[in-house]
């Protein structure tokens, strides 16, 4: 059924569909920090059950929400999402790429037209702190909750960080986090810093090699980080940025 879209001003609804582990426990805990209304469902039954019927293991009403995280789901729990997040009236399904494992690109690939079929937004960040805005509810999803490709605002004093604030950034916290940290850190040595505390809290992204990449996903998100800092202190200090990886 269509639904009546939100106000712009209005708050986005949150779901997150699981298979358990810390992670989705972290994306929970930072969206309620950002004041997102968040409902939670661990994936019901065995994996191998959710494969041969997925319908039969997903929570009654879910697909209610403006926007729906997938996190780990088998791949034929994750193909049925489409059409329920159409009829529950949702606007977005996010399926985050934490390990390459996750989502392959084919079924990314059938994601993006099975999405482009029911008339909802897609996405598929690898990793998910590389989400970028695009189309009306996951911009206004990033916006809303300081999510998606890390944005940093630094202030310095003397050439040490006096100030840090995260605009933008992963939807476990971690960039917030590292930002946190940063005051009071020689600016010549905020960026290294910075990598230090990805790892320190840490990152849980897969260190598994992202096939035809050549590269991991904890590399991907530590670059980000880099980059953000890196961008930040030449806006702090009135120069050029350099661009973000695609």
């Amino acid at each position: 059924m269509d639904a009546t879209p939100p106000e712009q001003g209005a708050s986005l609804s949150v779901e997150i569909l699981h298979t358990g582990g810390r992670y989705p426990e972290l994306v929970e805990e930072h969206l309620r920090a950002q004041r997102a209304q968040v409902t939670a469902h661990p994936l019901s039954g065995e994996p191998r059950e959710a494969l041969d019927r997925p319908e039969e293991a997903l929570p009654a009403g879910l697909g209610q929400a403006d926007v729906l995280i997938a996190i780990a789901l088998p791949s034929g729990v994750l193909t049925a999402l489409p059409g329920v997040v159409a009829r529950g009236g949702g606007k977005a399904l996010l399926a985050p790429i934490e390990d390459p494992e996750w989502v392959g690109p084919g079924l990314a690939r059938q994601l993006q037209r099975l999405c482009q079929e029911a008339g909802l937004e897609f996405a598929a960040p690898m990793p998910f702190c590389a989400l970028t805005p695009s189309g009306e509810t996951i911009s206004r999803f990033c916006e809303q909750y300081q999510v998606g490709q890390p944005r940093l605002q630094l202030e310095l004093a003397e050439g040490v960080v006096s100030v840090a604030r995260c605009l933008r950034g992963a939807p476990c916290g971690l960039t917030h986090w590292v930002t946190r940290q940063l005051v009071g850190v020689p600016a010549a040595q905020a960026v290294e810093r910075a990598q230090v505390l990805h790892h320190a809290r840490p990152c849980l992204a897969s260190m598994a090699l992202v096939p035809g990449l050549g590269d991991t996903v904890m590399h991907l998100s530590v670059d980000l980080v880099r980059r953000a800092v890196a961008n930040a202190l030449r806006r702090a200090q009135g120069g050029s940025v350099i661009s973000q990886r695609p």
